[in-house]
């Protein structure tokens, strides 16, 4: 399956591009992304006894803080970088082998799968913590909730908690904006709300809107071919400007 969590925030409000017949554009590394895959590299890093001192003096300062944090937060069960596969029609879920970054190889065609970049399995919940460089953290909602389905399912608990950590290069470098405590009963509504949204994607036509930014096939969607007006992150991200885009 193509779909993976981290797409669970587009997903939810447009199933267009999940149909086998929409084409993908090559995916294209912007700062935030690069940014977020060596930040998830040097959480791993840390998590596996490495140190501090071997990262760039501009960030330095950042992943100082980073590594002092995970040393608070984590336990002797934690876990980086942990690759999940679920089966959508029965809800159960396993890890998968660790391979190339976000690369899931074992995975059956049926499986929806996405990676936790930090887990702790406790014996009755499982926690997660996912890292986010950018501006726009809100779309990691909907992809932590499957992520915390997956993870329970995966060690045999009925509870997972999920926290979102921005990271930044200026004070303050790292910071919890948002955070959930999700139980079996929700769990439980995760899994249908996947199933239903999994269900709608045959057939589905093009919801234009804001998540339309970060979808896989904008180039070829027939919705996205107009000129618009983007909200895009101001150089200091505290405020916005407009710029002429494609939606």
């Amino acid at each position: 399956m193509r779909v993976t969590a981290s797409r669970s925030g587009i997903l939810s409000e447009c199933r267009y591009f999940a149909r086998d017949d929409v084409p993908w554009g090559e995916r294209g590394d912007t700062l935030y992304s690069t940014r977020g895959t060596m930040e998830h590299a040097f959480a791993e890093h840390i998590l596996g006894g490495g140190e501090v001192d071997t990262t760039p003096r501009f960030r330095q300062a950042m992943r100082k803080e980073v590594a002092d944090w995970l040393d608070i937060q984590r336990t002797s069960t934690t876990i980086a970088e942990v690759p999940f596969a679920l089966n959508l029609e029965t809800g159960a879920a396993r890890r998968l082998p660790k391979t190339l970054h976000r690369e899931y190889m074992g995975a059956l065609p049926e499986e929806f799968c996405g990676t936790a970049d930090v887990v702790t399995p406790f014996p009755d919940y499982v926690e997660i913590f996912d890292f986010v460089y950018g501006w726009r953290w809100d779309y990691k909602v909907a992809q932590q909730r499957a992520l915390c389905l997956m993870a329970a399912r995966a060690f045999g608990v009925t509870r997972a908690t999920y926290s979102i950590v921005r990271l930044s290069d200026s004070d303050p470098f790292i910071d919890v904006v948002a955070n959930a405590d999700i139980d079996d009963i929700e769990l439980h509504m995760i899994h249908g709300e996947l199933q239903g949204w999994f269900a709608a994607v045959r057939g589905s036509r093009p919801v234009p809107g804001q998540h339309c930014l970060y979808c896989p096939a904008k180039l070829a969607c027939p919705e996205t071919q107009q000129p618009v007006l983007f909200p895009q992150p101001a150089p200091n991200h505290k405020g916005l400007v407009m710029v002429e885009g494609r939606r």
